[in-house]
């Protein structure tokens, strides 16, 4: 069955929780699912590389005129007027799952080669259905991964007003103990498992999660 990728509709961002909301949503039996069942679906199509995992949520409200794009570190709003020849060229990095199909919320304009998502529709089927079956589909979502090398370095998204800037993890600015959400998900074999040794045969492999981004919600206040 195929799944429709749909135009981007900024109320597909904006109804989406903030990150505090988002991360307090979540619970440990969902995170549980990352290294069975839903990493195993990212694993069983071949595309760990290429999508990652994303938590559901949103930094800012948009203007109904506005979308989200990130150009290197930074994602700012973009006018969807006026800019029509960049825009030709933004690509979405991130998507979520509705009864209707699938909708980018979050847009790149980076310079960086990215997967085509529709091309890839038995992978999005399946894991539609599953986030579907769980009761996750208002949790989690897709998006594309800039660096496939799931030992390249974590980052650290910190919102700073109406915009947000991703930074490598050692150099997160803080003055206190922060307070960090995971964000993004890659997913690749167990170290004991070779790729050589995934097959038809191999029905539930072992799966390593590893967080690629995480966000910055501030220091703890109890501190």
């Amino acid at each position: 069955m195929t799944t429709a990728v749909l135009p981007y509709s900024v109320q597909h961002y904006n109804s989406l929780p903030d990150i505090e909301d988002a991360g307090n949503n979540l619970k440990p039996e969902d995170i549980s699912l990352l290294t069975t069942a839903i990493g195993q679906v990212f694993i069983g199509h071949k595309v760990q590389k290429l999508f990652g995992l994303t938590l559901l949520y949103n930094n800012f409200p948009l203007d109904e005129d506005e979308m989200l794009v990130n150009t290197g570190d930074v994602s700012i709003p973009w006018k969807t007027s006026g800019l029509d020849a960049k825009l030709r060229v933004v690509k979405g990095s991130a998507w979520r799952f509705t009864e209707q199909g699938l909708f980018p919320y979050e847009f790149a304009f980076d310079g960086t080669r990215r997967a085509d998502i529709n091309s890839f529709q038995p992978f999005l089927s399946e894991l539609g259905d599953l986030l579907k079956c769980l009761g996750l589909m208002e949790k989690f979502g897709v998006c594309s991964l800039t660096n496939g090398d799931i030992n390249s370095a974590p980052k650290v998204e910190s919102p700073q007003g109406r915009d947000s800037v991703t930074v490598p993890f050692d150099a997160a600015p803080g003055d206190g103990p922060d307070r960090l959400i995971e964000t993004v998900w890659q997913f690749d074999l167990a170290p004991e498992l070779g790729s050589e040794t995934l097959d038809e045969t191999t029905l539930s492999p072992l799966v390593l999660k590893k967080c690629k981004v995480a966000c910055n919600i501030g220091p703890n206040p109890g501190h």
